[in-house]
């Protein structure tokens, strides 16, 4: 039996400020590669309206404040939009956090509220930066939300209070947009590795089918030619010999038949160690810890084994897409008259429907007089069993 443990972390969606971004990292897990923002809502602007609160309560604003302010709000919301229409590697979006500060530093003196430009700057420098740029950012954000307040006649209790929000807001939404931004560049990482995983596996496959055709069936029609060119010289001369040619050529022809049939039906085999390395692999880029035991099953036959790999591959599908799951224990066994995998999960546990996937993975362990059940876990989340029945090594049932 072997176990593997493989961890990884999950970073949580962020619904606060969050173009959606895709990215591959480097190794070192820092650089940002191959990124694409596809854009940020308008609705996120409506928080500019803070700036007006100060002007709002101030009896000494007058209309060119207002004036500076409006037009502040105006261009700020262009440039936002237009940082959410740029590539995410252009020079507008790594510009993107300098330039809100910039605007906000330099309007302070006529209009306190403009410090919520640095929350914007630190959703912009979650999306635009590495992790660990992007938090010495956020630190540098803090410092800046800090030092206008000693210019500000008022008292320091209210100054402290008022400063409060703003500090808060800086780390909650730069934060929460990192952590969006590191689960979609995880998710794309993950599906250009699962691309390049299906193109080498084609690719492998249509090797080992002209292998094999070449090494089976080439063999056997050169046979074919070879014998009936005999049988044909044979015809007048020996007919009896000719008669046992051409048996035997119809035993190569049937022979050829059958490799076609054995052929076809390796392609579609999908090995269990194969998914079980797929599965463990996709579990951990999605952050969640995959446990997984596995014992030797002698007597499965390549059908049992491919229905019991796909079997696997849905659960895992299921425990990514829907789940929410943080842990997963995977267990292949074999009992005294079947084979057995099981799939645990501690997440949001079973739907009231099943999907598709579940419908076509019962029907196809029960074309092989198999079984599927699923369970609601203790104390949460999903138990799977899929089992096909099993031969012992010596063949009887």
């Amino acid at each position: 039996m072997t176990v593997a443990r493989t961890t990884a972390g999950a970073p949580s969606p962020s619904p606060v400020l969050a173009p959606t971004v895709g990215a591959r990292r480097g190794q070192d897990g820092d650089q940002p590669v191959d990124q694409r923002w596809n854009g940020s809502s308008p609705w996120y602007l409506v928080y500019l309206g803070i700036m007006a609160f100060p002007l709002l309560f101030n009896p000494t604003t007058t209309p060119l404040t207002w004036i500076v302010s409006i037009s502040v709000v105006t261009g700020f919301a262009t440039f936002y939009l237009a940082v959410g229409r740029a590539p995410c590697g252009g020079r507008l979006h790594r510009a993107a956090p300098v330039v809100a500060v910039v605007v906000a530093v330099a309007i302070f003196p006529i209009n306190s509220g403009v410090t919520v430009l640095f929350v914007y700057s630190a959703a912009f420098a979650a999306n635009a930066w590495s992790k660990r740029v992007a938090l010495r950012w956020f630190a540098l954000l803090t410092v800046l939300a800090l030092l206008p307040l000693s210019y500000v006649p008022l008292t320091l209790a209210f100054r402290v209070w008022a400063s409060i929000p703003g500090l808060i807001f800086i780390w909650v939404v730069g934060l929460e947009v990192l952590a969006g931004t590191e689960r979609e560049r995880t998710n794309a990482a993950l599906r250009v590795e699962n691309s390049r995983i299906e193109a080498i596996a084609t690719l492998t496959e249509r090797e080992r089918l002209a292998r094999d055709v070449h090494d089976s069936l080439g063999q056997s029609l050169t046979s074919v030619v070879v014998r009936s060119q005999l049988a044909r010289r044979l015809v007048t001369v020996d007919p009896e010999r000719a008669q046992e040619e051409l048996a035997e050529l119809e035993r190569v022809a049937r022979a050829a038949l059958s490799d076609v049939r054995t052929t076809v039906s390796g392609w579609r085999h999908v090995h269990l160690d194969d998914e079980l390395a797929l599965a463990t692999a996709t579990l951990a880029a999605a952050g969640v810890v995959a446990t997984v035991e596995r014992d030797a099953l002698p007597g499965v036959t390549p059908e049992a084994e491919t229905a019991l790999a796909l079997a696997l591959r849905e659960a895992v599908t299921n425990v990514v897409r829907h789940a929410g799951a943080s842990q997963v224990s995977v267990t292949v066994r074999r009992g005294a008259a079947d084979a057995v995998v099981t799939v645990t999960d501690d997440g949001t546990g079973v739907r009231s429907r099943p999907g598709g996937g579940l419908r076509g993975m019962r029907e196809r362990l029960e074309s092989l007089s198999g079984r599927l059940e699923v369970a609601q876990a203790v104390p949460r989340g999903t138990h799977l069993v899929a089992s096909v029945p099993a031969r012992d090594p010596v063949g009887r049932p």
